[in-house]
């Protein structure tokens, strides 16, 4: 037990010290799977659905990929939910939300096409397949007729990038390509006006997703686990706050040429402000509501661990990026700077990610991966112990439910099965609420201190 408390001293000691260390030499980089090509466009998910190709047999064999994507007519659970997401625009919250926005029905405003259906910004006739393969996969109008040939499998993932492909195996590129929507960009974003309408918050966090029983995925993985997991949680916390990052720049630059209101809000910790008149929900350590709490809470772990999970990646000193969370913790911060910092910590970001983008490729197989997921939980459960808002306290849950299944769930870990199970439950809003009403923070971070006790002895055996 004692070796496993010095372990996990030694990486807080790790964290702490590198923050104020001055950024290592490091070369420009920039993974692939953010800011498309400018010159592609996006076509119908049509050309993908014939038998031959990705139109075929059963869901979850190969060739059924767009199969498996497509609606089924009255199921509840079938089909890939993007494939829903141009028709949601039409229901009865859609259209209250557009009309109190007052910017034209939601089916036909851009803001909302550019996520719900990308492909009919500039084709109307697809916007009903919603978010198809292109989207995903990226615009097609370059590599449709070629990406079955010999040629194309011969050209590299960045080659293929650059005519607009995503390759979806590397889950840098998979994850960052998600994030554009499900966190935002400099052009896709959900602003407070539109939260205020009514439309959900964006809370991302992609081994979540991954692994919803309600999302029925087209394809296998052929990374086992624990890699898999492991690696998805890293990676998949690098991708978000970069995702959150590159949104706060827009908004930044926006708000300094008096364009767009400063802070947006639609950035803040919404629990901070709205719950129950007498309910103590915490705020930033200034007194102020935190910024992007929920995407950017486990971001020391990962950066923690990445170099110990992925060959050839070094411990990112993320120097910028900790100034840009210092000046967003400020009560009044000023837009022009936010901008500046907010591109430097970007380019931070991009350069760790490049890093684990090029590990992934070199490095197929990472068998450090089991030993990690136990570390990462006692990492989690040390700063989990301390959060006190429910958006940090629901990252770190999420963080330590993917090492708890990365490491064999139920039967791997069966100590930490109860605590982690006490955690969830204590997050859960009560029913008819959208927010956490009567949050136990005290209880929970008790359950986290009882998740680390557990790993310890686990980690012992």
């Amino acid at each position: 037990m004692r070796i496993v408390a010095t372990i996990i001293g030694i990486g807080i000691a790790v964290g702490l010290a590198t923050a104020g260390r001055t950024q290592p030499a490091r070369a420009e980089a920039k993974p692939y799977g953010v800011d498309l090509p400018s010159n592609v466009a996006h076509s119908s998910a049509a050309s993908c659905s014939a038998s031959a190709c990705h139109g075929g047999g059963t869901p979850g064999t190969r060739g059924s990929e767009h199969t498996a994507w497509a609606p089924e007519l009255g199921s509840v659970t079938g089909s890939d939910p993007h494939s829903k997401a141009y028709r949601v625009l039409f229901n009865a919250d859609s259209v209250r939300i557009a009309k109190l926005l007052g910017g034209g029905p939601a089916h036909e405003n851009v803001l909302c096409l550019k996520c719900h259906a990308p492909a009919g910004i500039a084709e109307p006739t697809a916007r009903a397949e919603g978010v198809g393969c292109s989207a995903c996969h990226g615009p097609s109008d370059k590599w449709i007729d070629s990406h079955y040939l010999p040629e194309w499998k011969a050209k590299s993932n960045r080659e293929k990038w650059n005519e607009g492909f995503v390759p979806t195996k590397n889950l840098t590129a998979r994850i960052s390509n998600c994030a554009t929507c499900h966190v935002g960009s400099a052009d896709r974003e959900v602003n407070h006006d539109l939260i205020a309408a009514g439309h959900p918050r964006l809370a991302f966090e992609y081994a979540r997703f991954h692994f919803s029983g309600a999302y029925r995925k087209h394809w296998e993985e052929k990374t086992p686990q624990p890699e898999f997991e492991v690696r998805a949680w890293l990676i998949g916390q690098a991708a978000t706050a970069r995702a959150a990052v590159d949104v706060l720049h827009s908004r930044a630059v926006r708000a300094a040429e008096n364009k767009a209101p400063w802070p947006e809000y639609a950035g803040l910790s919404c629990f901070a402000c709205h719950q129950s008149v007498g309910e103590k929900q915490a705020r930033g350590s200034s007194g102020n509501p935190g910024w992007e709490v929920f995407h950017t809470a486990t971001l020391d772990a990962a950066s923690a661990h990445s170099h110990l999970v992925l060959p050839d990646v070094k411990q990112p000193v993320l120097v910028k990026y900790g100034e840009l969370k210092k000046a967003m913790a400020a009560s009044n911060p000023k837009a022009a700077a936010v901008a500046t910092l907010a591109a430097a910590a970007r380019a931070e970001l991009d350069g760790w990610l490049a890093e684990m983008q090029a590990s992934e490729e070199a490095h197929p197989r990472s068998p450090a991966a089991a030993i990690q997921a136990v570390d990462a939980t006692l990492f989690l459960t040390q700063s989990g112990a301390s959060a006190s808002e429910w958006d940090s306290l629901a990252a770190h849950y999420l963080g330590v439910a993917a090492m708890y299944h990365a490491s064999g769930g139920a039967k791997g870990r069966p100590l930490s099965t109860k605590p982690l199970d006490a955690i969830r439950g204590g997050l859960k809003f009560p029913a008819t609420f959208n927010s956490p009403k009567g949050l136990d923070a005290g209880k929970l971070r008790g359950e986290f201190r009882n998740l680390m006790n557990a790993a310890i002895e686990e980690r012992s055996r």
